[in-house]
């Protein structure tokens, strides 16, 4: 390990002569840094010196310099602790390289140059990139040592800390992959965050979200239609020691879906989120509180609007929209699709007017069913008597019946709706490429949405097989689904060496390539206490005869041919579907309609009359109706969309064992093109 010197005071005083104003870099202000030394100082295992920088042997800080470095303390350590406090309501884990990050993004020039290059993460820079960010540190003279043992010390993981508490994430023994072997160690993961529901923290939490600058490190927040557009957007992409890999190009027809999306203003209901919140709170309902607790602390003291005293306030809200390396559509903001079914009605409305929605059932089904040129398959998913999940229920309580011994006891019926979800559920993850093994292990973890699941009288071997009898059982349209999926994986597996798969988005031929980075896990040592996870390029095997596991690099820039094959399937289902919902929704936009509310394969307007092209005879329909009729009218674009998909994979998969597979499907696609069969996808 390189040593690194410590700086000298003129070292010090140039680089931090560099860094901009704290308005420029998202600091918190000095009046926001005291405020929160205040409220916390008494309960604090430190005292303000342990944040200073190391003196060393030269003489101590002194006036203006003095001051400059009690500020930078202060205001760290607000930054740090509410890395923590937000871990909580993300779902993820607290780390040692998530609050560095959130130090170096308002204290690093070399971290600020990668955030403007798209990068947001240091697991995603190069060895020397991060040595020079931690010298940025050290410079700045920020105690990070210090800070991470305040955050992560003894004194969060007792009951100390007035703001969270903290407890290890033990990672599953055999949950780290190697190839197909599993390394069998346990490995030490981050920690999990829990709030107090104290009023220190409640302070905490309201003196940083009333600071000017300083913004809180929050996904899906609360966007008000009344603020300023935020920045461009930028290019979805992924990294690993700076190499870009799966970048999202987003083509003229695309920008212009996103800006459609963009377009909605949405009415959310205030006063009704929060009682539902506190309902939820006093119920004890965690998770729902962990969620969205941090849009009730931004709507608490918010100015909110009322056209009617008897009705609930509101505030008028947007999102900025991304596509997502799968072609999909997705909001950064708070929006409904952050919310389950059940709120999204209560929650949010067009300008007063409900909102009225509908979705393609069995969507993915659907839209597989037509792309393979699959009628028998295609007939049942598009079935609404019965639905698609019920008559797998009804098939495989019926082969239950007749074998005796496919289910495990608990199922009232071929009805249950354990079952019914239990077979959505199977069949859909089947559908994208999942292993069997992983699903019958997932599914069994839930056994009040999906009931006992297979017979597992013998250990997860015997539950497969009882997996796979119902598959076979299922009729030949199965074995097509089959030959699709083994295409996609061999497909994967053979354009990871020629470094990805470039196929054509069917909506806007913007070009796709999927090229995901083969990475591992390598530690930095950026001082004697300081290691900083990032992500190599290489792979780890075992070594035969031994206990261990050795390191390989790989050039940058290699793909991983296993990571490939299995998003292959799933990815190209997905960018089927969202070119079906980029064509509803530059419908829906032709006719006038300024608010809408897409979620991959669920559109909502609002329920106010609309008027589309002739309809019936009518000169207004409902929006609900015009909404259906989008949804009819763009089967027949999207089906005539297909010929790149078909193309690229058939040119793909030439001289191959699947070679026959895409032009044989093309050919079905081509008779039924002719004929006029264009699909009319079932919605409700």
């Amino acid at each position: 390990m390189t040593t690194l010197r410590r700086p000298t005071a003129q070292a010090r005083r140039d680089y931090r002569a560099q860094l901009g104003p704290d308005a420029d870099w998202g600091r918190p202000t000095k009046q926001t840094a005291r405020a929160i030394w205040a409220v916390l100082k008494d309960d604090l295992p430190i005292q303000l010196d342990d944040l200073l920088p190391k003196r060393g042997q030269g003489p101590g800080l002194a006036g203006d310099e003095y001051d400059a470095a009690v500020l930078v303390a202060q205001q760290s350590l607000a930054v740090a602790l509410d890395v923590a406090v937000v871990t909580d309501g993300l779902g993820g884990q607290l780390s040692f390289n998530r609050m560095l990050a959130a130090l170096a993004e308002r204290w690093s020039l070399t971290f600020a140059d990668c955030r403007q290059r798209g990068i947001r993460s240091l697991y995603d820079l190069k060895e020397s990139t991060v040595r020079q960010i931690w010298r940025e540190m050290v410079l700045v003279g920020l105690r990070v040592d210090t800070l991470w043992a305040v955050v992560a010390g003894p004194w969060s993981r007792a009951s100390l800390n007035p703001l969270y508490h903290l407890s290890r994430i033990p990672q599953a023994l055999g949950a780290r992959r190697h190839g197909k072997r599993r390394d069998p160690r346990p490995v030490r993961m981050g920690w999990s965050v829990e709030v107090r529901d104290s009023e220190i923290r409640r302070r905490f939490e309201a003196v940083l979200d009333a600071d000017p600058y300083y913004r809180r490190p929050i996904e899906h927040r609360l966007y008000l239609a009344s603020e300023p557009d935020h920045h461009a957007r930028r290019i979805r992409q992924e990294w690993c020691e700076e190499s870009p890999s799966n970048v999202v190009e987003v083509g003229e027809h695309s920008e212009l879906v996103l800006q459609a999306l963009e377009g909605a203003r949405l009415r959310f209901n205030v006063e009704t989120f929060r009682a539902d919140f506190e309902a939820a709170e006093a119920a004890g309902d965690k998770d729902f509180v962990k969620t969205l607790r941090h849009i009730y602390d931004q709507t608490t003291g918010l100015m909110l609007e009322a056209d009617d005293p008897t009705q609930p306030a509101y505030r008028t809200i947007r999102s900025r929209f991304f596509k997502a390396i799968n072609r999909r559509y997705n909001a950064l903001d708070f929006w409904p699709e952050h919310v389950s079914s059940e709120y999204r009605s209560r929650w949010f409305s067009f300008d007063g007017a409900p909102m009225v929605g509908q979705d393609i059932s069995s969507s993915q089904t659907q839209i597989l069913s037509v792309f393979l040129g699959l009628e028998d398959l295609e007939a049942l998913a598009t079935s609404t008597t019965p639905k698609f999940k019920v008559w797998l229920a009804r098939e495989c309580w019926a082969l239950h019946e007749k074998e005796g011994d496919l289910l495990a006891d608990g199922y009232t019926g071929p009805d249950d709706p354990r079952l019914v979800s239990f077979m959505k559920e199977h069949w859909m993850r089947r559908m994208y490429g999942g292993r069997l093994s992983e699903i019958i292990y997932d599914l069994r973890r839930g056994p009040d949405t999906y009931g006992p699941g297979w017979c597992y009288t013998e250990q997860l071997s015997g539950a497969m097989g009882r997996a796979k009898r119902f598959l076979r059982s299922l009729p030949s349209w199965h074995r097509d689904v089959e030959r699709f999926l083994e295409a996609c994986q061999y497909l994967g597996r053979q354009a990871a060496p020629r470094g990805g798969l470039v196929l054509t988005d069917p909506f806007d031929s913007a070009r796709v390539k999927w090229n995901p980075a083969q990475w591992t896990t390598h530690q930095v040592q950026c001082a004697p206490r300081v290691k900083v996870d990032i992500g190599v390029h290489g792979h780890h095997r075992k070594v035969s005869g031994e206990r261990t596991w050795r390191f390989t690099r790989a050039p940058v820039g290699t793909v991983h041919p296993g990571e490939l094959a299995n998003m292959t399937a799933p990815c190209l289902i997905h960018m089927l579907d969202a070119a079906f919902s980029s064509f509803v929704i530059l419908t829906l936009r032709a006719w006038g309609v300024q608010n809408i509310v897409a979620i991959h394969d669920d559109w909502s307007v609002s329920s106010a009359y609309l008027k589309p092209p002739p309809y019936k005879g009518a000169e207004t329909v409902p929006g609900a109706s015009a909404l259906g009729l989008a949804i009819d009218i763009a089967g027949e674009p999207w089906m005539k969309s297909l010929a790149p998909v078909y193309d690229r994979l058939a040119d793909a998969l030439r001289d191959t064992p699947h070679e026959g597979l895409f032009a044989e499907i093309r050919a079905k696609w081509v008779a039924r093109a002719k004929a006029g069969g264009w699909p009319r996808f079932t919605a409700g």
